[in-house]
């Protein structure tokens, strides 16, 4: 996730301003979940309906502080960002560890 100056992580609208728009969010989403896309596979992800509206999308995160990340595969430019920017929703709902219960939760 992106922080502010003062170390807060903030989220989308905040990151990207007021008036972002739905399909500024959802490149924003597809692209911290560790998505790498090209302007084509924009157009077909996204309801855009041309690469050059892809480069604007990624201009304007680029122009919010977003730092989308830009190489080649093959002929095409690929984006994504780097993966201390990618969200992690991992969750583990272990159960507790049957020498927890004995102990009061403490390990030894």
């Amino acid at each position: 996730m992106s922080t502010d100056p003062s170390g807060r992580f903030v989220s989308g609208p905040e990151l990207i301003g007021e008036k972002a728009e739905p399909t500024h969010l959802q490149l924003l989403s597809l692209l911290r979940n560790g998505e790498a896309l090209t302007q084509a596979e924009m157009t077909e992800r996204l309801p855009i309906g041309s690469k050059r509206q892809a480069r604007r999308l990624v201009k304007k995160l680029k122009n919010a502080g977003v730092p989308v990340e830009a190489s080649r595969r093959g002929s095409e430019k690929e984006y994504c960002l780097p993966p201390e920017q990618w969200e992690t929703r991992l969750r583990l709902n272990l159960p507790p560890h049957p020498a927890d219960s004995q102990s009061g939760g403490r390990r030894r």
